[in-house]
């Protein structure tokens, strides 16, 4: 057609005008370009550039060079060579660091890292937890959790509490949450000894140890910002509502931890008030964020200078990659853990319309590598699709996300491989035995 003959003249073109060329400049700023015009041409560009580097120390790469070969490979599905791509950056930031230079875009680097290390499945965990950062507490500077209430415009550290989400680690959600319960009670009880009465400043640890168990006052204790709170509530939704039904008549009162796991050295965790805190309360106050008037897309926590959308004025504003769009991914991370909660109590039907919920928000927003929101809900509507007798519905969900969004990601090739054995099989239910561990997505299905 008109439009194959117009990439073909490019492609000529190209390749006419291709040793005079930078590799730098073809991968770094027409690299996004070229891919959307034909991605053997970005991948040519990302191979020039990255392969300059391999010649020298760490000590001469460029972080950010290295780094703009990532958002090519990412971008066509070579996510080991994005990853590749993305440790030479943060090596090279560190090597920087260490000399007394400030890095430029090294938590972007990072965020990339942990994205192409994320979409090559379970093989890149632990790649992927290494670089996320501990969430901290509203009175810890280290990791606070706050300053990177905007990390989804991947300019800011990745929070290891949805990463370890994204890879099932309840426990270790757990152990995140009752570690920083512990700081949060301990800092509150100082700041009450020491600051409170000369500064003034709000004691949030409530006279009765009980309350604490209430989703609204345990994200007030340990964070100090709305979308800050929303993401605690979001994970410990999801870790609460890991519940075995069966195994526990009270599931909806209790949060429980992975069958068979062996909790003998973790008492102290499930004893934490977090562990307290039924799945719906925790998706109640998640909703109630959501849809505050305080949930405000900018504020002092969510600036990048010199590359924010100027306080959200502007013909440019509404497509800028640097948009903040924090009332929207508070809606997805809500939706999400609703379609957990009923999936997980086999209301597929309720689980299916809040998860494609979740999809047409995350639709919405600004393109952006990596992208706004750290989970693509489409690969927990296509799990929930198969594991309600729904095989065919699953194939097309988890095809059309290699096809139009992520090629190559592994846990979209994997869904799209069950779904399809499923359907040559004829087989609407799904398997009880050996393939239940098996997920796209561990927020729903554990």
């Amino acid at each position: 057609d008109d439009d194959d003959d117009d990439d073909d003249d490019v492609d000529d073109g190209w390749k006419k005008n291709q040793t005079s060329l930078n590799p730098s400049l073809r991968a770094g700023k027409y690299g996004a370009r070229d891919v959307a015009m034909s991605p053997r041409l970005g991948e040519a560009a990302a191979d020039a550039l990255f392969s300059s580097f391999a010649k020298h120390s760490r000590a001469g790469v460029s972080p950010h060079l290295a780094h703009m070969a990532a958002h090519t490979y990412a971008r066509v599905g070579r996510f080991r060579s994005a990853l590749d791509a993305s440790l030479a950056a943060t090596r090279a930031d560190d090597v920087l660091t260490r000399g007394c230079v400030w890095p430029y875009g090294e938590a972007h680097n990072r965020a990339m890292l942990i994205a192409a290390a994320t979409s090559l499945g379970p093989e890149g965990e632990r790649v992927a937890l290494a670089a996320a950062v501990d969430p901290g507490t509203a009175e810890s500077p280290s990791g606070f959790l706050d300053q990177h209430a905007d990390f989804l415009t991947a300019f800011h550290d990745v929070p290891k509490l949805l990463i370890a989400a994204r890879f099932g680690r309840w426990r270790s959600v757990l152990r995140l949450a009752a570690e920083t319960e512990l700081r949060a009670v301990n800092e509150a009880l100082a700041l009450s000894a020491e600051r409170g009465a000369e500064t003034g400043r709000k004691n949030k640890l409530p006279a009765d140890a009980e309350k604490l168990a209430v989703a609204e006052t345990w994200t007030d204790l340990v964070s100090s910002t709305p979308y800050g709170r929303a993401q605690w509530a979001y994970v410990m939704g999801l870790a609460a509502s890991r519940a075995f039904v069966d195994a526990n008549p009270r599931a909806e009162e209790t949060a429980v931890h992975s069958e068979g796991e062996d909790d003998s050295d973790d008492a102290w965790i499930f004893a934490a008030a977090v562990a307290k805190v039924p799945p719906k309360r925790w998706l109640k106050h998640l909703r109630d964020l959501a849809a505050s008037p305080a949930m405000t897309d900018f504020d002092e926590h969510t600036v990048v200078p010199g590359v924010s959308a100027r306080g959200g004025a502007g013909a440019f504003h509404e497509f800028s990659p640097f948009r903040h769009v924090k009332k929207r991914l508070a809606l997805i991370a809500a939706h999400v853990l609703g379609g957990a909660i009923h999936a997980r109590a086999n209301a597929y039907a309720e689980a299916m319309e809040s998860l494609a919920a979740a999809a047409r928000v995350h639709a919405s927003l600004p393109y952006m590598e990596p992208e706004h929101w750290y989970l693509p809900p489409k690969l927990c509507l296509g799990e929930v699709q198969l594991r309600a007798g729904k095989p065919l519905d699953a194939l097309r969900t988890f095809a059309a996300e290699l096809r139009d969004a992520r090629p190559n990601d592994a846990w979209a090739t994997e869904g799209e491989r069950r779904a399809r054995e499923r359907v040559e099989a004829g087989d609407d239910v799904f398997p009880s035995a050996s393939e239940v561990w098996t997920t796209a997505c561990f927020e729903v299905f554990p």
